[in-house]
């Protein structure tokens, strides 16, 4: 229990944590690539290909982030929710936050053509009726992403009063 604890603590932590060294972290950073996809001035008719790739790179990679760490959180979860009876309904709350929010993410390649990382692919992210539909994805997963921090917390004030 009192790993079970400690990890709640820590995940809390880090999802909340607005920014490490010069970086923005937990939600804060969520808010910082809706706002760097949202940025048309790095996506004009002009912008050379090589820059677009870098930009269809940091995008894959965020998504990926996003997606592959709330699958394992929620998986996590999920086998602690039977470890834990009497903490099982939170934790399959959580789980399905997380599960809901790793879909999201996975939405995000079909508005940049896919998981390839091609010429196709770096022009499609450029399209900002394209963009615009990942951001909207982005604010639908920091959302899910509040909503599963506000459910560790309770949880972590429920596991409190019983250690009491």
């Amino acid at each position: 229990k009192d790993f079970l604890k400690e990890t709640l603590k820590l995940a809390v932590e880090v999802m909340e944590t607005p920014e490490v060294g010069p970086r923005a972290a937990g939600f804060a950073a969520f808010q910082e690539w809706a706002k760097a996809i949202g940025n048309d001035r790095e996506f004009t008719d002009n912008t050379l290909l090589p820059v677009l790739f870098t930009r269809l790179m940091c995008q894959t990679d965020a998504f990926t982030m996003v997606a592959e760490g709330r699958a394992y959180a929620g998986w996590f979860m999920k086998q602690e929710a039977e470890k834990f009876p009497e903490y099982s309904a939170r934790l399959m709350e959580i789980s399905g936050l997380f599960k809901r929010e790793h879909e999201t993410a996975f939405e995000m390649p079909r508005y940049h053509g896919g998981l390839q990382m091609g010429e196709y692919q770096a022009k499609e992210l450029a399209k900002k009726e394209n963009r615009i539909k990942i951001i909207e994805l982005i604010d639908r997963a920091l959302e899910l992403d509040r909503r599963a921090a506000e459910c560790i917390r309770r949880l972590l004030s429920e596991m409190e009063k019983d250690m009491k």
